[in-house]
């Protein structure tokens, strides 16, 4: 009896050892995220931020810090969303090697095989510009010098995208030169990283889909990864739901508006770490979704993380870093004057751990890539959490919007017109408070503006240039309807 005594109270002692040695390594765990977290937010003074560790299918750590918005005291959760910058444009990759795996899009054509424009670069007009310079970022298209400035407005963009493109990278478009250029070196013989060049690929799956971009999105990525809060448009969703950006002068934040661009396939998306979550599963599960299906099939996500530049650490609008010579990281960063994200992933070995951190303010790129190594060395020391898995019921739908974008219906005429322009909306769409009604210029400045309208508009005109404008139909900042006019 003694002897049995004895075995049973050892066998309690190193259970209770065993269960206070899990409880201090998860103190640890917390403890050195937070440490992590903290001091990159006190060094870059940034206000909030959010992150997730995904390993080996399950969340292993999700957490947000600081506020979302300083001036009203709301913290960061999980569930916050923010613009995670160029971390959009893996999304618009995926969306065009989708349409490779189905055949719609072959990397090795002239992009012109597929636009209802021609674009070559004047100084190398016989050199066809493919799918796959576009993709790697050796098109020989560049941002042009007014791309960040001249662009960006409060809300959405009212200009179309197919229009911007147009104008932007033709030629004889009345952009080209200010938000797009092309290089002096031919098309595949230089790599730089160009924004307009991912614009022009979310354009391509556009045409080629037969969609609009961000719909084809919502349909064929976030819906199948049950990313019910990612959205590219503000449109799409309640704005209030996302963290207030931040720019700093000196020491200070200063609090900016929601903003877009018209060039949206290269970083407007807004999201949560919980979304973000599904995605990295995604890619660290051989391209698997959540509702039982292929985002991607297995060999095309390799062909993504293949390098194909080398020299610039590049593949199919993926970017990779060699970790310690122990591993290859593949991800993207994203950084705006009010936003900053990274997102990167490990594949090899016998775990495979994938880190998301969103902020809302910007910061250094030494800082961001310190943070995401970081967050990859903990997630290594952490047991995958089989009671947290990866599933759809992480993150849950928020409001959208009543009416959504595009389907409202409204009628103008005469257009084109010449003294006054005549707004006219079905009454079933109108109630409530009324709508914003607004006659842009083709760089999106405001010439006519009406707030809470219920009813018939009536716009003078002989005040205003000839030329092409805008009508454009908000509610909050989310643009329900776009129609072009001509002024004569």
């Amino acid at each position: 009896m003694d002897t049995l005594t004895s075995i049973c109270r050892a066998l309690i002692t190193l259970c209770i050892s065993i269960f206070f040695s899990n409880v201090l390594l998860a103190q640890t765990t917390t403890e050195r995220v937070d440490a992590a977290i903290m001091q990159a937010m006190t060094a870059q003074n940034v206000p909030g931020l959010s992150v997730a560790i995904v390993k080996n299918g399950t969340i292993v750590f999700s957490k947000g810090y600081g506020l979302a918005d300083r001036e009203r005291n709301i913290p960061v959760t999980t569930q916050t969303r923010f613009a995670i910058a160029s971390v959009s444009k893996t999304i618009t990759g995926v969306a065009v090697m989708q349409l490779v795996e189905e055949g719609k899009i072959r990397l090795d054509a002239d992009i012109n095989t597929y636009l209802p424009f021609q674009v070559r670069n004047p100084n190398f007009p016989s050199t066809p510009i493919t799918v796959q310079m576009v993709m790697t970022h050796t098109s020989s298209l560049n941002d042009g010098p007014t791309l960040f400035s001249d662009f960006v407005v409060p809300g959405d963009s009212p200009i179309p995208l197919a229009d911007f493109m147009r104008r932007s990278i033709t030629s004889s478009g009345d952009l080209f030169g200010k938000s797009a250029e092309f290089s002096t070196k031919a098309p595949g013989t230089e790599y730089k990283y160009a924004n307009m060049g991912t614009s022009l690929l979310g354009y391509l799956v556009e045409v080629v889909a037969a969609q609009p971009f961000n719909q084809y999105c919502n349909q064929r990525i976030f819906t199948p990864l049950c990313m019910n809060a990612t959205r590219w448009l503000l449109s799409e969703f309640d704005s209030t739901t996302v963290a207030r950006p931040y720019t700093k002068s000196g020491s200070m934040l200063v609090r900016r508006p929601y903003t877009g661009f018209p060039d949206y396939p290269d970083g407007q998306i807004r999201t949560n770490v919980l979304d973000m979550s599904k995605y990295l599963w995604s890619l660290l599960n051989n391209g698997r979704s959540l509702t039982n299906g292929q985002i991607l099939r297995p060999e095309t996500l390799r062909r993504i993380l293949t390098p194909f530049v080398p020299n610039d650490n590049m593949g199919l609008h993926f970017f990779f870093t060699e970790l310690d010579g122990r591993d290859t990281a593949w991800g993207h960063a994203g950084g705006l004057d009010d936003a900053a994200a990274e997102m990167n992933f490990v594949r090899s070995g016998s775990d495979s751990i994938g880190v998301i951190f969103m902020a809302n303010t910007s910061m250094s790129s030494a800082s961001s890539a310190a943070l995401w190594r970081s967050l990859i060395d903990i997630g290594r020391d952490i047991a995958p959490n089989p009671r947290n898995p990866v599933q759809c019921t992480l993150s849950t739908s928020v409001r959208e919007t009543t009416r959504q974008t595009q389907n409202l219906r409204v009628g103008i005429s005469p257009n084109p017109a010449s003294e006054q322009l005549s707004v006219r909306f079905a009454e079933q769409n109108i109630t409530g408070k009324g709508v914003l009604v607004r006659l842009v210029d083709v760089l999106g400045r405001t010439v006519f503006s009406q707030q809470d309208v219920h009813g018939d508009v009536q716009i003078p005109l002989s005040n205003i240039a000839q030329g092409s404008y805008y009508l454009v139909v908000s509610d909050g900042g989310s643009i329900l309807a776009t129609k072009q006019i001509v002024k004569m």
